[in-house]
């Protein structure tokens, strides 16, 4: 019984320690995802700016006024050049062959895109944590409750008057006993 009382309260602590690591990558995940979701919305705001002046850009070069696209295209952000020149060379106004937009080019990245997708991963990979130590704590709740089953059958059959009831009490015990330890000594700790 004091093997069983001991190992109650192993398995009830361990329990709690990885509640508590379940918290705290918890945690960790959600400030993650909202660092993700500033990174993807500053990548929109980006991406509107960029789409914002490259439309004003296009107005300007439609209708021949040269000075106002010189000036246009030298706003463009430092991200946005590479795609765009990419996209002139092409010859977009007299080569059919040329992109539509320089915003449909493997040359057009925001850089913001990527800070997101980086976090959006470090999330997803504290969530599994989290989740992986939730199974953990309550695999240990389940052999705590292994554990008290063992000293609700040993105290039990200290009761009993009939012989055989106690031994059936003390079999249950002993197995249960033995299922618990083997379960302790097989589970990750905290």
């Amino acid at each position: 019984m004091s093997l069983a009382a001991l190992a109650t309260s192993w398995a009830s602590y361990q329990a709690s320690l990885w509640s508590g690591e379940q918290s705290v990558r918890g945690a960790s995940s959600a400030a993650y995802r909202a660092k993700s979701t500033r990174a993807s919305a500053r990548a929109g705001q980006l991406r509107m700016i960029d789409i914002g002046l490259f439309a004003h850009w296009m107005d300007a070069a439609s209708h021949g006024d040269s000075t106002l696209a010189r000036f246009l295209a030298s706003r463009f952000r430092a991200e946005f050049k590479p795609a765009f020149d990419e996209w002139m060379a092409s010859r977009p106004f007299t080569s059919p062959m040329a992109a539509s937009t320089p915003f449909a080019l493997p040359a057009y990245r925001v850089a913001e895109d990527t800070v997101a997708a980086r976090l959006e991963r470090s999330a997803d990979e504290e969530s599994a944590a989290s989740q992986s130590a939730n199974r953990i704590s309550d695999t240990y709740v389940l052999d705590a409750v292994i554990m008290a089953t063992v000293l609700f059958f040993a105290g039990a059959a200290q009761q009993g008057h009939v012989s055989r009831l106690r031994v059936a009490m003390l079999l249950i015990a002993f197995g249960a006993c033995a299922l618990g330890v083997v379960r302790l000594f097989g589970a990750p700790r905290a």
